[in-house]
């Protein structure tokens, strides 16, 4: 499976979230009974507070118990602390899917768009940190257009996003994650 890129302005846009999700889970070829979500973000900018929202919201929701969910707006996983989270879900979960869930920047056609993508992501590239790659497949959410090359623009751009806008990405997102695993992936529905 390749990237997909789902807007979320359109009218079934949670369901083809659950449609890329369910997708690139199969396409990894292991047991998908246990997942953790790796929900990375800031509570401090509206643009980097994607993966909180969608980690609180996927807290407050009806997960399989094999599934847990790690960042939430209580308890986020940002730059700070993202290598010593990361390292630590590699210990306590070895063999466990790690679905990663993010903001991110992209140019202009591209924002309001979900990007669900089998493979590690490189958390807060939009930032300009420098983390280390995460996950076996992952979901960004476009939150706002790429600006400069330098640390200040970027983290202008993830400061002055819409809440509204951000919190409508998240409920997308959250709502396609749930529905992905609230139903049994079966080889006849590709």
């Amino acid at each position: 499976m390749n990237a997909e890129y789902i807007d979320i302005s359109e009218e079934n846009a949670s369901a083809r979230v659950e449609s890329a999700i369910r997708a690139a889970l199969y396409g990894l070829g292991r047991d998908i009974s246990r997942a953790l979500v790796l929900c990375i973000g800031s509570d401090r900018a509206t643009g980097d507070a994607l993966g909180p929202l969608v980690g609180s919201r996927l807290g407050a929701g009806s997960l399989p118990k094999d599934i847990t969910v790690l960042g939430t707006l209580e308890s986020t996983v940002h730059a700070a602390n993202f290598a010593e989270a990361y390292e630590r879900i590699k210990k306590r979960h070895p063999n466990t899917i790690v679905i990663a869930v993010d903001a991110s920047l992209g140019h202009s056609g591209m924002v309001g768009s979900v990007k669900v993508s089998p493979g590690a992501m490189t958390p807060g590239a939009g930032a300009l940190n420098s983390l280390p790659p995460a996950g076996d497949m992952y979901i960004t959410g476009i939150v706002g257009k790429s600006g400069g090359s330098d640390r200040i623009s970027q983290a202008l751009t993830l400061q002055t996003t819409k809440l509204a806008f951000v919190m409508d990405m998240a409920d997308v997102i959250s709502d396609g994650l749930l529905r992905a695993f609230g139903k049994k992936l079966t080889k006849t529905e590709y």
